[in-house]
């Protein structure tokens, strides 16, 4: 049964981060946090935990690493899509070879992240998420 939001479009919206490195979390989650406070930050610390999240509350996007420790990003994608298949899930990584871009999308993923660039192209995601447009 797909995952439904009762959350109407005026509240806080849930986003997920899912990164095994507890640094790189707490720094997007502070960042995010304070460009749009309006955003309520899940935390994950690999794809285990996602899935778990994700069957216990409702997640209007996913920002996950590629590369993680027990189920890798690629499977929790193509988890957390069956689950919620209208929900967003961006895959982030420091290997930003089109490969992996393929990969990645092929998965199941609606986009990836450069953490090489994410300074730049993650406010574009993340300010079309608040305003509840398609990402």
């Amino acid at each position: 049964m797909e995952n439904e939001n009762p959350q109407t479009r005026f509240s806080k919206r849930n986003l997920l981060i899912v990164d095994d490195h507890i640094h790189l979390r707490k720094t997007l989650a502070l960042w995010i946090t304070d460009l749009y406070p309006e955003i309520q930050i899940l935390e994950a610390e690999n794809g285990d935990q996602a899935i778990q999240i994700f069957q216990s509350c409702w997640v209007d996007l996913v920002l996950m690493d590629y590369k993680m420790p027990g189920i890798d990003a690629l499977e929790a994608t193509r988890r957390i899509k069956q689950i919620s298949p209208t929900t967003p899930v961006y895959l982030m990584s420091i290997y930003d070879g089109e490969a992996y871009r393929r990969e990645a999308l092929l998965a199941g993923t609606d986009g990836f992240l450069s953490k090489n660039t994410m300074d730049a192209d993650l406010p574009v995601i993340l300010m079309r998420f608040i305003e509840g447009k398609e990402i």
